[in-house]
């Protein structure tokens, strides 16, 4: 599956996440459509639109490094789960990472994004290579164990879904929401 936004002739190349990403507004600004789509399993496609003015998350900002990131949200929420699925983080207003969420229930879109799962995996693997070398802390081994308890978290919320028969379906979990 790839991602593409639909009308790409004023962007930058990015780093992307998939083969077909093609970029960044030259202005750096997201509205050169209203919509992006997500080619997946044959007659279906997922749509999300895009935000006239991308939102900005906030990070901790005491200093160093995160002074100079920026996150931004370039999508709207979508329905039914009102999660947001397109995000850049910028270094120094340069963007320099695409994250591309899974848009839409796998067995009626196929896989077309990334899984907060994935993100937690890269965050824990940075974690366990800290505590294993001269970065080695307490908080880094706090922070380490609530990034697996979220992951275990979510495997829970899973094995729920799958055992109720509504994963891969935009259907709520019975008896949890």
């Amino acid at each position: 599956m790839s991602f593409h936004v639909e009308d790409h002739r004023n962007l930058l190349p990015c780093n992307r996440i998939g083969p077909d990403v093609r970029g960044f507004p030259r202005n750096g600004r997201m509205s050169m459509s209203d919509s992006v789509q997500t080619p997946a399993a044959p007659a279906a496609t997922c749509k999300a639109k895009l935000r006239d003015n991308p939102a900005s998350l906030p990070i901790n900002e005491i200093g160093g490094l995160n002074t100079h990131l920026r996150v931004l949200v370039l999508d709207e929420p979508m329905q039914p789960n009102n999660a947001c699925h397109l995000y850049v983080i910028e270094a120094n207003g340069v963007p320099t990472c695409t994250l591309n969420f899974q848009r839409g229930p796998i067995k009626e879109h196929g896989v077309n994004g990334i899984s907060n799962e994935a993100l937690l995996a890269v965050v824990a693997h940075r974690f366990e290579g800290f505590q294993r070398g001269k970065f080695a802390c307490d908080d880094n081994a706090e922070a380490l164990k609530h990034i697996y308890a979220a992951m275990e978290c979510m495997s829970k919320r899973t094995q729920g879904r799958v055992l109720a028969q509504v994963e891969g379906y935009d259907l709520p979990n019975p008896g949890k929401g």
